[in-house]
């Protein structure tokens, strides 16, 4: 998938953190709340999936990243992509090595390893707003 930066730096991106802990999670937070057009909305560990379910709908994030270490829940249950406004979800998984765009269809898209930069670059492609 081509993420070339074709969206308008004037419009925020809303952006909900889910498990970003440890150092790669501390990374990916440093570096998207450094960038001026994107603002994180939620912060949330997944350890409870009834309130982090009731906060991504109520923050409506245009993109929820996620750490995983196994993303086949994201199939089984389309709560998780924010359903009455959609929301896209980019799963960095593997400890970073990889990663996946999941839209509430659910539908998967192979993204290339993730670099930081490559992940602000995803977060302003994919936005889902009204």
């Amino acid at each position: 998938m081509d993420m070339a930066d074709t969206t308008n730096r004037n419009v925020t991106t809303a952006v909900a953190l889910v498990s970003c802990s440890g150092i790669l999670g501390n990374l990916i937070r440093h570096r998207v709340s450094s960038v001026p057009d994107i603002a994180i909305v939620a912060d949330l560990r997944f350890d409870d999936f009834g309130h982090m379910s009731t906060v991504l709908h109520r923050m409506h994030p245009d993109v929820v990243v996620w750490l995983l270490d196994d993303e086949t829940m994201l199939a089984a249950d389309d709560k998780l992509f924010c359903a009455e406004r959609h929301c896209a979800v980019i799963a960095v998984l593997d400890d970073g090595r990889r990663s996946a765009l999941w839209q509430l269809r659910p539908h998967r898209t192979a993204l290339a390893p993730p670099s930081i930069d490559g992940l602000i670059d995803a977060l302003r492609t994919v936005a889902v707003r009204p």
